[in-house]
């Protein structure tokens, strides 16, 4: 298993049952970040998708993305970037790595990355 990088532009995926992000109104008092996690929510009220993660970058929630395994292939299907938040070059690299662990966790051969968000990232 390799090391995380330990910097001032780490990129996590949180996972919508991680304690960080249990208490809504805490949250959002914290990192002005509404989280709803939509897996129980009806199709047509979804606001993002079934199963999407809140993006951390360094020290706040920067964006919401969609990843859904298929397969031996990881599939990068959106990407919501937060108001105000504009990606840069050090952004993208992040998140390219933190997509390249995540296919690996999920022991995938293939990362497939959407139009939309390779139009955001540059993947």
């Amino acid at each position: 298993m390799d090391q995380l990088e330990l910097s001032s532009s780490r990129l996590e995926f949180i996972a919508p049952l991680d304690n960080l992000i249990w208490d809504r109104s805490l949250l959002f008092d914290l990192f002005d970040f509404d989280y709803r996690w939509e897996i129980y929510t009806p199709q047509p009220q979804r606001k993002y998708g079934y199963y999407v993660l809140p993006v951390l970058y360094k020290d706040r929630f920067v964006a919401r993305i969609e990843l859904v395994r298929n397969g031996y292939t990881l599939e990068c299907k959106n990407l919501w970037l937060e108001p105000g938040f504009k990606p840069g070059k050090a952004f993208c690299k992040a998140l390219n790595l933190a997509l390249a662990r995540f296919q690996r966790f999920n022991d995938c051969e293939v990362l497939a990355v959407s139009e939309s968000v390779s139009a955001i990232i540059g993947a």
